[in-house]
């Protein structure tokens, strides 16, 4: 019994090492993170590369073709590459490959775009409100 209850507590333990996930609020309007976010855009993901940093550590480069930008960027921008997690338990963004998203960005320390799954950011097909709140992008030449 006591051998059981051991194997028990451990696997208790372990689970919820292996269990968190990410936890975000409610994100506020779309004006509301316009002002707090560094970068606003509209842009399709033409490739996303996996970068391994010093220690194991993980991140996704998602270079996106921009379509307009409502912040941060003006109209000598068409590309521009932001970080984010490769796993959404991590609070990273499921970018994909060919698709088109409103992206809200903050400048990393080391002077990196990074966003996750706690902002804003969503397909255009799904950004309707967004779009129509944040109007008229700066569209690059």
């Amino acid at each position: 019994m006591k051998t059981l209850m051991w194997v028990v507590s451990g696997l208790i333990v372990l689970g919820g090492a292996s269990a968190q996930a990410c936890s975000c609020s409610q994100p506020e309007s779309a004006k509301a993170e316009l002002a707090k976010a560094n970068v606003v855009l509209q842009g399709t993901v033409e490739n996303i590369k996996l970068i391994v940093h010093e220690r194991g550590f993980k991140q996704n480069l998602v270079n996106l073709k921009l379509e307009q930008s409502w912040k941060g960027l003006d109209h000598r921008y068409e590309n521009l590459a932001v970080r984010t997690s490769p796993n959404e338990a991590a609070c990273g963004y499921g970018f994909r490959v060919g698709e088109s998203y409103v992206v809200y960005a903050y400048l990393h320390e080391d002077g990196t775009l990074i966003t996750n799954l706690c902002t804003r950011n969503a397909p255009t097909e799904k950004a309707s409100q967004d779009l129509a709140e944040l109007g008229e992008g700066i569209r690059p030449r």
